[in-house]
């Protein structure tokens, strides 16, 4: 069984069990702590884009609601504050807060199963890094 992914007009599939981390390679242009980048990396991943999408400019949706899930995790899975997220993503601390939010109210309504569900599985691979077996992880969790 797959599950589907509608990202803005960007229609994705991943197969069930299919497991996003296997490696976190080093992106130009990445900053900021190595949880972050995990995240983002298994973000853009998620959402077949670039990790360097993801701190970049564009505006355009599919990317912009990338972006806010992948501060939303960090903001929910670290203990860093909004103006750390907020350096990692070039960003003003206020910009991250707003995506946060955004993602926070987006799950508590009851027709967003999707994202729900998008965001549980990129919590439970969040949870996986570092844990015994964990493929090529690279990183001190």
């Amino acid at each position: 069984m797959s599950e589907d992914l509608l990202v803005g007009d960007r229609h994705h599939v991943a197969p069930e069990g299919h497991v996003l981390f296997r490696g976190l390679p080093r992106s130009p242009g990445i900053g900021g702590p190595p949880r972050h980048r995990e995240i983002i990396w298994l973000v853009a991943r998620f959402y077949g884009v670039r990790p360097e999408d993801l701190v970049g400019r564009s505006r355009l949706q599919h990317l912009v609601e990338a972006r806010h899930v992948a501060q939303y995790l960090i903001h929910e899975m670290t203990d860093d504050g909004y103006q750390q997220i907020g350096r990692t993503f070039g960003r003003d601390h206020t910009t991250v807060m707003y995506g946060v939010r955004k993602i926070a109210v987006a799950l508590e309504r009851p027709r967003n199963e999707t994202l729900r569900a998008q965001v549980g599985r990129l919590r439970r691979e969040i949870r996986a890094i570092g844990q015994p077996g964990a493929q090529g992880t690279g990183w001190a969790i």
